[in-house]
């Protein structure tokens, strides 16, 4: 019905006297346990900012820009995009990646009714790079355009794995953000995470296949994937665990999405491909994996490792060191 109003011409007026009727019915549920009644307080809470902003009359400006962020694999990536999910009026795609080749599988191919990119691979095996990103950023207009004049704002997540951590050798050129910033104006952010952390992580996933399978290697393409995004700040995850709201609201002030200080109650509901952590509603540090005595052995061997703590402020791993 609310879209009806506004499609329709109708005055602000009319839209809040809307949102002012379901903020009754609302209030009525008082009856309700605890629980609800908090969940009905959250809700109440967000109709009176719209019913506010109803009332001012506001027309915001219309932001065709495209968001990306970008993270490694095992580095909090999913946790952050559901809380950026969260914010309002903004559209998250989840693991974007338009040359991705990781399911693909020309001896048994999967049945991809709506992939336009795969079902063209299946078809043409000698299809270009240039046709598939042309592809994607036809439907990336369409999209961007239609999400515009929704008065929405639309943000990718990377899915960097494809390029870094996948392949015989990384592959960093045509990634998402040059792809992307051919043809759109871009604001964008990287989120990073305790090298040895999202390494043990992807270790005890199985997810470790580059050869050779080394802490060494791992950071070698690490600092590639960050030399890929040069000139993009940097926000870590062990910051945004201790200080969720502070952290988030940096995040939303550089990408320049709206903020919602209640994202902390709402994340959860968002279902994300690549929600490969230890889950839980909840952001708080969590104890750290037991780091085995020959990794942190390693660890001190390798310059690639020590480098890329230093480059992003991390504390090389110690023998015994088990941090919160």
């Amino acid at each position: 019905m609310a879209r009806e109003l506004v499609r329709n011409g109708k005055d602000a007026r009319a839209l809040a006297d809307l949102v002012d009727d379901m903020l009754r019915q609302l209030g009525a549920s008082s009856s309700e346990p605890a629980a609800p009644r908090r969940n009905v307080a959250i809700k109440a809470s967000l109709f009176e900012r719209c019913i506010d902003l109803c009332r001012s009359g506001a027309q915001p400006a219309l932001d065709s820009r495209v968001r990306t962020v970008h993270h490694l694999s095992c580095t909090g990536g999913t946790l952050i995009a559901k809380c950026l999910a969260a914010m309002p009026n903004t559209l998250v795609l989840n693991e974007i990646n338009p040359l991705s080749r990781m399911l693909d599988k020309p001896e048994a191919p999967d049945f991809a009714p709506t992939d336009l990119a795969a079902l063209v691979r299946m078809g043409d095996r000698g299809t270009s790079d240039e046709l598939l990103i042309d592809m994607f950023l036809g439907q990336l207009a369409l999209l961007r355009d239609r999400v515009t004049l929704e008065g929405r704002r639309l943000l990718l997540r990377d899915h960097s794995h494809s390029q870094f951590l996948y392949y015989d050798e990384p592959e960093p050129e045509h990634g998402l953000l040059a792809v992307v910033r051919r043809r759109f104006p871009t604001i964008s952010l990287i989120t990073v995470r305790d090298p040895i952390d999202s390494f043990l992580s992807m270790r005890t996933l199985g997810w470790v296949i580059f050869q050779p399978g080394s802490l060494d290697e791992y950071c070698r393409r690490y600092h590639l994937f960050l030399a890929a995004h040069k000139g993009l700040p940097v926000f870590r995850y062990e910051d945004f665990l201790a200080t969720p709201a502070a952290m988030m609201q940096r995040m939303c002030e550089h990408l320049e999405l709206p903020f919602n200080d209640l994202f902390e109650y709402t994340f959860d509901a968002f279902r994300f491909s690549g929600d490969s952590g230890r889950g839980g509603a909840k952001i708080a540090p969590r104890p750290r994996r037991e780091v085995p005595p020959e990794l942190v052995a390693e660890a001190w061997s390798s310059l690639n490792y020590l480098n890329l703590c230093q480059r992003l402020g991390y504390t090389p791993i110690t023998q015994g060191q088990q941090p919160q």
